[in-house]
């Protein structure tokens, strides 16, 4: 394997788009296909990038905003927002994430972000397979 770079990718299910930009991987020589950095990069990058957006913050049975704490639930109005990323992963590999999810927006501070929940998080990280295959990438 060489060093080389993916190609831009895109990704979507069902509440979730996203696209990467590309990034170093490893590639045959004969052209073959390309792998993730090393083993672990998918998975890492899945965490990194639920990790890095803005989630609303559960308490009790409410949302509050990330930003200014105020009740999120029945007051903002929803949409779409794209969250772009620029995440470091181990080894160096820097790689620039763009997320487009279901929003809320709040009334208080003006703060786009997701009211995390199971199904938006499953439907994020098929988004990223979905992506990692448009690419060719393999693990």
């Amino acid at each position: 394997m060489v060093a080389g770079r993916s190609p831009r990718a895109e990704g979507a299910f069902v509440d979730a788009a996203v696209e990467i930009e590309p990034f170093d991987v490893l590639a045959c020589p004969q052209g073959h296909g390309i792998r993730y950095p090393y083993p672990e990069w998918g998975n890492e990058l899945r965490e990194a990038v639920v990790e890095a957006l803005p989630f609303a913050l559960p308490s009790g049975g409410e949302h509050l905003c990330v930003r200014c704490a105020a009740p999120l639930d029945g007051g903002g109005e929803p949409g779409d927002g794209r969250f772009p990323l620029r995440l470091r992963m181990r080894h160096g590999v820097e790689v620039t994430v763009t997320a487009t999810l279901p929003v809320v927006v709040c009334a208080r501070c003006g703060t786009a972000q997701a009211e995390l929940s199971g199904d938006l998080e499953n439907d994020l990280e098929d988004a990223l397979t979905e992506a990692f295959g448009a690419a060719g990438l393999e693990p």
